[in-house]
């Protein structure tokens, strides 16, 4: 089995992980030998298809799981990335008399409201939106690169599941006739023994006749 690296993505925008996952072998092996031992029927032994070990495996895979939900965030950026900041409103009192609290009481009181919108300079939203999208597909290419190396792992897996499954068929074929032939071997053994038997104890009684 030839080895693959899976480079994974890490939580910072725009920025992978040089550091391969070197688990994910043994993920796949540990996950299609539970999947072998949770779908066999012990009555008749039947294992799960390589179909069925596929969509399994691409089912509960993490790292397919991180990177539609890194794709969903991304798309989610992408599409904020095109409105406008929140506006800001704020209001305040200024001049306000502490003695009677009245805003009619002095005519320098002031009561201001103010609206602040704060604008994107140039064409900032359209390459941030960009950036989001490029992001998303890199998610998706990703995960395209991933099924296809988990469909050969698995493939492989899985064939040298049936194999071992079927070449433990054969041995227990086999210690079942060695088996037989042991207890014929026996058989005939122990006939012979007692046809030599007889043969001497009649020998001796002719002699003790004569």
């Amino acid at each position: 089995m030839l080895p693959m690296s899976i480079y994974l993505v890490s939580n910072k925008e725009g920025v992978s992980a040089d550091r391969p996952c070197s688990a994910s072998t043994v993920f796949i092996v540990f996950f299609v030998l539970t999947s072998f031992l949770l779908f066999i029927k012990p009555a008749k032994a039947q294992p799960i298809s390589l179909e069925q070990a596929l969509q399994l495996a691409i089912q509960h895979d993490p790292l397919l799981k991180g990177n539609a939900h890194r794709k969903d965030r991304f798309n989610a950026e992408a599409e904020a990335s095109s409105y406008w900041a929140n506006p800001q409103v704020s209001a305040s009192v200024q001049n306000l008399p502490t003695d009677g609290f009245a805003f009619d009481q002095e005519p320098m009181t002031q009561f201001k409201v103010g609206l602040k919108q704060q604008l994107p300079r140039g064409d900032e939203n359209l390459y941030s939106q960009q950036k989001y999208q490029v992001m998303a597909d890199q998610m998706s290419v990703e995960s395209q690169a991933r099924k296809a190396w988990l469909k050969r792992e698995v493939t492989l897996t899985w064939l040298n599941w049936v194999y071992a499954a079927r070449r433990l068929g054969l041995l227990d074929k086999e210690k079942l006739l060695l088996t037989q032939l042991l207890d014929f071997t026996e058989s005939r053994y122990s006939q012979a023994l007692v046809q030599r038997r007889s043969k001497t104890y009649c020998k001796c009684a002719w002699h003790c006749c004569h």
